[in-house]
């Protein structure tokens, strides 16, 4: 990773801190403040993809349909946590889409990359090219909009501005980064932040189980049903409704009604 680019996170990070977002910040054991690191380096985890201080990145990709021969991505995000933190909170950071000048991986490339082999996995030089951005995480999901629609059903709907919506009208509202990247954008950081302040109640209350199960051929993951209940559904039963933050967003990308 250039220099260059390392400053710019560098900065971009401390810029969020230091006018008050606070929004990528979470308390230690000790009690004293400390940021959610993003990069590979220098952030040792375990075995079980686990920071020493317990948090646990979740890559949270989105492709159009994996019905498709050829899958299209239309999202990635990093999704960072602490499991003891009370309340619990989560840092979402946008990688796909974003505008050329807030780009943190080259857009092409990363859309390039994305490819099923012949056994329906996905390639590997996908995850490569985040890795080489110097991005980590514990786990990856992969989810269509078919899957995505699916879960918005199971909590029930949501309303975006304009009163209660199924999973499939939400689909018609996303769209395409091929498009219109800035809107794009927006359009996922409203649904996201959506799903988060109306709808995490209602999903923590499923089975996760059943969910998975449901499912089905819309999903793609490396993390199994058990540790996803043990690491990100109890502790999020037993702390409560979570909170959704979005450091390098302004408030109006994640307003409902801005985009």
């Amino acid at each position: 990773m250039s220099m260059f680019k390392r400053l710019f996170l560098l900065s971009l990070f401390v810029g969020c801190l230091g006018s008050g977002f606070l929004l990528a910040i979470n308390l230690v054991d000790s009690g004293q403040a400390s940021g959610l690191p993003v990069m590979a380096s220098p952030v040792i985890t375990g075995q079980d993809g686990v920071a020493a201080n317990g948090q646990r990145n979740l890559l949270l990709v989105g492709v159009d349909s994996f019905e498709s021969a050829e899958p299209q991505l239309k999202s990635v995000w990093l999704v960072l946590q602490i499991a003891t933190h009370s309340p619990q909170r989560f840092t979402l950071l946008p990688l796909y889409p974003a505008s050329a000048s807030q780009a943190l991986i080259p857009q092409d490339e990363l859309q390039a990359s994305f490819k099923l082999d012949e056994a329906g996995a996905i390639q590997p030089a996908f995850f490569d090219r985040i890795h080489a951005a110097d991005f980590w995480w514990s786990n990856h999901l992969v989810l269509d909009q078919a899957g995505l629609a699916q879960v918005i059903d199971l909590a029930g709907g949501v309303n975006l501005g304009q009163g209660a919506m199924g999973g499939k009208q939400v689909i018609t509202t996303l769209i395409s980064p091929d498009q219109e990247p800035d809107q794009a954008l927006q359009t996922q950081a409203v649904l996201l932040q959506t799903i988060c302040t109306q709808s995490a109640e209602a999903l923590l209350k499923l089975d996760a189980k059943h969910v998975f199960q449901l499912l089905g051929g819309h999903l793609r993951t490396d993390l199994e049903i058990e540790r996803f209940i043990h690491e990100w559904q109890m502790p999020l039963i037993l702390a409560g409704r979570p909170s959704c933050e979005f450091p390098t967003l302004q408030a109006s990308q994640i307003q409902i009604g801005a985009q």
